[in-house]
């Protein structure tokens, strides 16, 4: 490898503000920089969160699309199923890659998979809905499931950009899905078809509201404009769980626990590049 004109060394892991804001300030360098050499150094992971980690496996591609030559080094263990998962061979990974891996001093089950065609999503989440907490009725399973299909789906279809998938299963009956598409993002996508003037607050907002969609519904296709909403109803219903929801400007975190809810709008002071989703289920703390 040619001597780096950049290193960013990263071990961010906690779902806070300053550490999307220093992805989101990565992603910026990496899609208006142009022939560099750049080393993204991740031998400190000790565990690396799903909202990272698709992050993480859209650099090479972001950086290629300018010009730039994007290296990694992830001689740590938990930075191993990058490499297993394709992610340094130019993304030559097409069906889900289950990687059990150490972190946090318990087992995680680790499912990584670039999405390239959603018959191959729907093997990762029929592996989803085998391991949903059993006291989730059979309706709000089904919810997340078909919520996490059509937001892989606008992703996938629309974004016209690479779309990655995370999630992991642990011991602490946690279950984290993540998705990350480097398209426009959810204000840009907005604004055009709504022809309004809005902050990207706002834009996150509309989105979230059931029934808003900047998709045009095709005769074979289900309806749109109900999953964030749905997402974040089952959220508001289940202790424990949490959701975050990253595009332009702005950072949006909804979680509810001991049956308070809370929602949290952060500005990033520099833009995401494209569209971040997480959910966190948490089976030991849910109440349905």
């Amino acid at each position: 490898m040619p001597a780096p004109d950049k290193i960013f060394k990263l071990n961010e892991s906690k779902i806070i503000l300053a550490h999307f804001e220093r992805f989101s300030s990565i992603m910026n360098y990496l899609s208006t920089e142009s022939d560099k050499v750049i080393l993204i150094d991740l031998s400190e992971y000790k565990y690396i969160h799903p909202s990272f980690a698709v992050l993480i496996a859209s650099m090479i591609y972001v950086g290629k699309e300018n010009g730039n030559e994007v290296h990694m080094r992830v001689d740590s263990k938990a930075a191993e199923f990058l490499s297993n998962a394709g992610i340094l061979t130019h993304f030559k990974i097409q069906t889900p890659l289950q990687i059990p891996w150490m972190s946090r001093q318990y087992k995680r089950e680790s499912n990584f998979l670039k999405i390239m065609n959603m018959s191959s999503f729907e093997k990762v989440l029929d592996r989803l809905s085998e391991r949903m907490p059993e006291n989730l009725s059979a309706k709000i399973q089904s919810d997340i499931v078909t919520c996490l299909h059509e937001a892989s789906y606008n992703a996938f279809q629309h974004s016209g950009k690479e779309c990655f998938f995370c999630s992991t299963y642990g011991d602490n009956d946690e279950i984290i899905c993540s998705i990350y598409d480097a398209g426009c993002g959810i204000p840009a996508k907005v604004l055009k078809f709504t022809n309004k003037d809005w902050p990207h607050e706002k834009c996150i907002r509309w989105a979230l509201e059931s029934g808003n969609t900047t998709v045009i519904p095709t005769e074979d296709s289900y309806p749109r404009g109900v999953g964030l909403a749905t997402l974040k109803g089952i959220v508001d219903s289940q202790n424990g769980y949490s959701m975050i929801l990253a595009s332009g400007d702005t950072l949006y975190r909804f979680y509810r626990y001991k049956y308070n809810t809370k929602s949290v709008f952060d500005d990033l002071k520099t833009p995401l590049l494209g569209t971040l989703f997480t959910i966190i289920i948490n089976n030991a703390k849910s109440d349905s």
